[in-house]
């Protein structure tokens, strides 16, 4: 596992490396959402694998899925050479590496907002805000309903988890 993320990381850089400066922030979105419907169906990229495919296919395949995800198309040689690499399966650690370093080089953090019911857009602003105010980052934020919370909201990024929920308090007492 550990020597898939480090390929995938290398195969990143070597993206940026090249790409970095058409990268805007709108594909950077288009990115992250990409990145997380692959990792929760990683028989996306899959198909493309299949040995009785041919280039052709293969090639069509790419473009409807860098259009379907509004990815940039430099993505469609990305995906080419992981094709022709044998290593379409690491395409989702690939976005992911590929958004961590945006955020290294944008001074952004990816954050997710868990609530117990539904909140506004103007609530997610406040709590947006609240974040970048302590982080002194450009955030990105994407919100989760999670009714186990009970009450209160749950914040977590790669850095930091910061927890002001009712489920928490209930845990702390039963620990105490």
């Amino acid at each position: 596992m550990i020597m898939a993320v480090e390929l995938a990381r290398k195969y990143a850089q070597a993206f940026m490396r090249t790409q970095h400066e058409h990268i805007t922030k709108k594909d950077y979105d288009a990115i992250v959402k990409a990145r997380d419907a692959i990792a929760q169906k990683i028989y996306i990229v899959k198909l493309l694998d299949v040995p009785t495919m041919s280039a052709e296919e293969k090639d069509t395949c790419i473009k409807k899925l860098v259009e379907y995800y509004a990815l940039p198309r430099s993505f469609v040689g990305l995906l080419q050479l992981l094709c022709k690499h044998g290593r379409v399966a690491l395409f989702g650690g690939v976005l992911d590496a590929i958004s961590k370093l945006y955020q290294e080089e944008h001074n952004a953090i990816v954050v997710t907002i868990y609530t117990s019911s539904e909140v506004t857009d103007k609530e997610l602003g406040i709590i947006k805000n609240f974040i970048a105010a302590q982080t002194k980052k450009d955030v990105v934020v994407s919100h989760v309903i999670t009714p186990s919370l009970i009450a209160g909201v749950r914040i977590e990024s790669d850095q930091f988890v910061w927890d002001y929920s009712v489920q928490k308090q209930l845990r702390s007492i039963l620990t105490t």
